[in-house]
């Protein structure tokens, strides 16, 4: 539900992501989520009430996916918006890295 006057500012996109990805959680539509961005991984991890938080695996200094603490049924991955995405997520991924910086 965005009630801004200027619905696309970076705080309600941040918003809408985060409700859409708690409602899709609710759902079981993902089971590891990759995100950029400190505002938005917390945005995220606020709408689905994550506070106790595990480090499932460090991929690079500053780039982890952490899941709650128990259990370890999904992931999210989050970074920085200025560090680089490592290449062994993306291929952890199946993923072709993106061409360009941004994703």
């Amino acid at each position: 539900d965005i009630r801004s006057p200027a619905p696309w500012t970076p705080e309600s996109i941040r918003r809408s992501f985060a409700a859409l990805a708690a409602a899709l959680r609710e759902r079981g539509a993902w089971k590891h989520l990759v995100i950029e961005g400190g505002a938005t991984a917390g945005a995220v991890l606020h709408a689905l009430g994550w506070r106790e938080l595990t480090v499932a695996h460090e991929w690079a200094p500053g780039v982890a996916s952490l899941c709650p603490a128990p259990p370890r049924e999904c992931f999210l991955t989050i970074k920085p918006g200025s560090y680089a995405w490592p290449d062994d997520l993306w291929r952890q991924l199946a993923i072709s890295r993106p061409r360009t910086a941004a994703l």
